[in-house]
């Protein structure tokens, strides 16, 4: 019921989206307008009007963060953390245990991690639990368990889901059910607030340039660089995106255009143009501009509005409580106003988060510069675990039956995948999977 596009699974159907009023009249378009999201009360720190410096900035960050978590603390039932080894919950983690220091009894002692054999971070939680004296409960995502609770994870979810990590997310709610745990604390919103995904370098740069000047983003660009050759492709990607829109407005959108379809010649489509889904639009991403309009877009429009919905239905599904510190309104409209060079800087992402880390966290945390990504062996658990899932839910008479798909082309992409278990799975072949997956569990009554 938008008038503007936004992702949504069919044709003809739009998505209410979060924040907004939506008005309806008879015989007039709908009409939306986003209401008042909290930050607007935010105390921003200043001299006199002038603008603060980066220590008045880093150290209102840190009180709206510790505030924040304290108030997340309240609770008349056992409180955990989700905690994965990476910055965002390793500092939830010790400014709770720092709120209930000389408490060590209280409810907010425990920690829950889902442990992928792959990607194993237990070398940066074990110094967060000996630091933190947490209860740690975790898991190993084995295949037999993969086995057990694979459907269970795709029943709970009303909308297709967009990969297999949530799952880890799934196995981490169901330890803290069984641990008793009512409310968990998280980390998510943290790297869409303060620059946590490498898709925010270019909109940096061109922050800084605005903000600092050229030399100030070309060191910035050189820091977030393996060589000069880099650093200079870098910054005229930054620079040359935004003189093309103001040059040409509609050059943007009309270089997106031509990039998919080069993208998609020579491919197989998988999906019928004439079906309920291969005609849906895709969400169009940010234009280029700014870092603040382009966190701004990663919080309101993709990708946390997906990860919130999911994290919802699963914490749901086990009868939980999530609580995100990060996405206090205080915390928001701090990091929000915050310069560009404090986000990111010397090629290191978070800047601003990682600056109110040292003497809270373990230092092998805050000083990591690696971003697992909370990553899963997509081509391992298809092609090994969840083989048999897969194999039934595309089969050739499951998806003849579906009539949305490009029948041949499909099976090819699935046996491809099969056949090649180290290789990384195309995007489209999984989502395929996890729509045909959804639409099987909740549109089906006859299978």
């Amino acid at each position: 019921m938008r008038k503007s596009r936004s992702r949504r699974t069919q044709k003809n159907v739009r998505r209410l989206t979060p924040g907004h009023v939506f008005c309806y009249r008879s015989g007039r378009p709908v009409t939306s307008y986003r209401h008042l999201d909290g930050t607007e009360g935010t105390r921003l720190p200043s001299h006199f009007l002038q603008p603060a410096g980066e220590g008045e900035f880093i150290e209102a960050f840190r009180e709206a963060f510790l505030r924040s978590v304290r108030l997340r603390l309240r609770s008349d039932v056992s409180v955990g953390v989700s905690l994965s080894g990476g910055l965002d919950s390793t500092a939830v983690m010790c400014a709770a245990a720092r709120q209930l220091d000389g408490e060590r009894t209280r409810a907010c002692r425990y920690a829950f991690t889902a442990l992928i054999p792959e990607y194993d971070e237990t070398d940066f939680i074990a110094p967060v639990i000996a630091q933190t004296g947490a209860r740690w409960h975790s898991t190993v995502a084995s295949d037999e368990h993969l086995s057990e609770r694979c459907s269970e994870f795709f029943r709970v979810h009303d909308e297709p889901v967009h990969s297999l990590t949530p799952l880890a997310g799934f196995l981490v709610m169901g330890l803290a059910r069984s641990a008793g745990v009512k409310v968990l604390l998280n980390g998510q919103g943290a790297d869409e607030l303060v620059a946590g995904y490498d898709t925010s370098i270019l909109p940096f740069l061109r922050s800084v340039t605005a903000e600092d000047g050229v030399v100030a983003a070309l060191r910035q660009s050189v820091a977030e660089s393996s060589s000069a050759n880099e650093a200079i492709g870098l910054m005229g990607r930054a620079q040359g995106a935004m003189a093309a829109k103001l040059v040409a407005p509609a050059f943007e959108d009309q270089w997106r255009r031509y990039a998919a379809q080069r993208q998609a010649r020579g491919k197989p489509k998988l999906l019928n143009d004439d079906g309920p889904i291969g005609g849906a639009p895709m969400l169009k991403r940010a234009q280029s501009g700014s870092l603040r309009l382009a966190l701004d877009s990663q919080m309101r429009r993709t990708p946390l509005p997906l990860y919130l919905r999911i994290e919802d239905a699963t914490a749901s599904a086990f009868s939980l409580e999530t609580r995100l510190p990060f996405l206090d309104p205080d915390v928001i409209g701090i990091a929000q106003q915050a310069p560009a060079r404090l986000l990111r800087r010397a090629g290191l992402n978070k800047f601003l988060l990682r600056s109110i880390l040292p003497g809270l966290v373990p230092d092998v945390v805050w000083q990591r510069r690696d971003k697992m990504g909370f990553p899963v062996p997509h081509a391992r658990w298809l092609s090994g675990p969840l083989r048999p899932l897969l194999l039934d839910t595309l089969s050739e008479a499951r998806l003849r039956a579906r009539g949305w798909y490009n029948v041949p082309a499909v099976v090819v992409a699935r046996d491809t995948l099969l056949a090649n278990p180290t290789a990384t799975v195309p995007a489209a072949t999984l989502r395929l999977f996890l729509l045909e997956r959804w639409a099987q569990d909740h549109l089906d009554s006859n299978w």
